[in-house]
């Protein structure tokens, strides 16, 4: 049911289409942002003090240091004095609330405004996120993407991530099932023939079912995301060396063998050479422990107002991790986190590609601004700010494919940006001085976001709930 769908929280949702059409207009004005820091994050580039970054028809066309041209017609000149500009931010594990989730509720879940799509996208752009990777996308995803892409509505940037899982699924709604090799690769034909960009494995697939889904996802063209397969302990170099494109978490690698106390340091050496990814979800990890040793913790998570009042009800009232607990599942929780910030720090020493991933929907993890809190926790793990914001931006949009679009602040490159009011070089924290976001060549300041965002939370204040909710979770996981 979705109540445990939504409560379980470690992996959920998708996107839904809802007209606003209020939400998003054309970029026709040209940009010029003035004496502004430019990090351009490509590879070598050191900032760029003074610089002046030209922006038309959503890209950017001129980058230049202590140049200025005389502005013609519909030239929005932006003051980039003390500020810093450099790509927008990735989030590579999401789970966006929509309404196909909603087909246990039924009633106002249906309804056009009830989950409208820029309304859950907006903390995303809000907190400069102009990417995100769909870990879990179905049908209503497809179209919230192509929709966002038609400039329909404003929102980052949807890379899709279809499941594929043995019997029982854990998640029934929205994955395919494969007890087979040929059924294996039947579900991802289907998955390429819809349009996904991306394979999903998990956790209940077999092991020679996952290696046929793998072969068969790169005839199909597609990169494959996700979790160890079942009965793959001390099969490493099997898992590995597959095809597989990225682990969802860093706590899938004791699943392939090893232990979490004592065999931290061979991780890196497991991962090291196979062209693998990672998404770190060390923000998931945090807040499940903290929620676990204070239930109340999550109902004042940043950003919770601006939140579906659907979601923050399950983190609120149907929560699992806050259900039962116990010193020992404290301590457990507490361990999960040092081992995987130990885990981070040595893949990272070993030049494993790590990118930053929330997993946001799990209780706590609050869409967009729990990117800042993957960034912080990054650089506390070992990263530089530089190596953690160019997680953030060039290399996510390498993994994706799409590093000739973006994820560089370079001439040709589409102008999804962030400016800042403070280096985040000199301060990972200073991801949130946020004082504009750029997307598409659309300049969103400051106060148009706070003015966004402060409408969303007031008409998610007056939104009823579906009739009859309780304050318990009616399904087993």
């Amino acid at each position: 049911m979705l109540r445990t769908v939504l409560l379980t929280l470690s992996l959920a949702s998708g996107l839904q289409v809802c007209p606003t059409p209020s939400s998003a207009n054309p970029a026709t004005d040209r940009l010029i942002i003035e004496h502004v820091t430019v990090l351009s994050m490509a590879p070598g580039a050191a900032p760029m003090a003074d610089a002046t970054v030209f922006i038309a028809d959503g890209r950017i066309t001129r980058v230049a240091q202590g140049e200025a041209l005389s502005p013609g017609d519909k030239v929005t000149r932006i003051d980039g004095r003390g500020r810093y500009l450099l790509p927008g931010f990735a989030d590579m594990h999401v789970h966006v609330l929509n309404r196909g989730y909603g087909r246990d509720y039924g009633g106002s879940v249906f309804e056009p405004d009830y989950m409208r799509t820029g309304d859950l996208m907006l903390p995303f752009l809000a907190n400069g996120v102009t990417q995100i990777l769909e870990m879990s996308a179905m049908p209503e995803t497809l179209a919230q993407a192509s929709e966002i892409e038609s400039g329909a509505v404003l929102g980052p940037h949807v890379a899709t991530a279809a499941m594929v899982d043995g019997e029982p699924p854990v998640w029934a709604l929205n994955a395919r099932t494969a007890t087979t090799p040929e059924a294996g690769r039947q579900a991802v034909r289907e998955i390429a023939a819809a349009g996904y960009d991306f394979v999903k494995v998990y956790a209940r697939l077999s092991l020679p079912v996952f290696e046929a889904v793998v072969e068969e996802a790169q005839l199909e063209g597609l990169g494959v995301v996700g979790h160890a397969p079942a009965g793959s302990r001390n099969q490493a170099d099997a898992v590995l060396r597959s095809g597989l494109s990225m682990l969802a978490h860093i706590e899938e690698l004791p699943k392939l063998g090893g232990s979490m106390d004592s065999d931290v340091d061979s991780y890196g050496a497991l991962a090291r050479g196979r062209d693998i990814s990672i998404a770190t979800t060390l923000t998931t990890d945090a807040w499940i422990a903290r929620q676990t040793r204070d239930p109340t913790s999550v109902e004042r998570v940043q950003g919770i107002e601006y939140l579906h009042p659907l979601l923050v009800w399950q983190w609120t009232h149907a929560n699992r991790y806050t259900a039962a607990t116990s010193p020992e599942l404290v301590q457990a929780r507490d361990d999960l986190v040092v081992f995987t910030q130990r885990a981070f720090a040595r893949l990272n020493e070993d030049g494993v590609r790590l990118l930053p991933g929330t997993d946001s929907i799990v209780s706590g993890v609050a869409y967009g601004f729990s990117l800042h809190d993957e960034l912080s926790l990054m650089v506390s793990a070992g990263m530089t700010p530089r190596q953690a914001l160019e997680s953030a931006t060039r290399r996510s949009a390498e993994f994706l494919g799409v590093s000739t679009d973006r994820g560089t602040v370079e001439a040709g490159k589409r102008a999804d940006l962030v400016l800042l009011d403070a280096d985040p070089l000199a301060d990972i924290a200073n991801t949130r001085a946020i004082a504009g976001v750029i997307v598409g060549g659309r300049y969103l300041t400051r106060v148009e976001l706070d003015a966004r965002m402060a409408d969303l939370a007031e008409r998610y204040r007056g939104l009823a709930l579906p009739a009859g909710l309780s304050g318990e979770d009616d399904a087993t996981p």
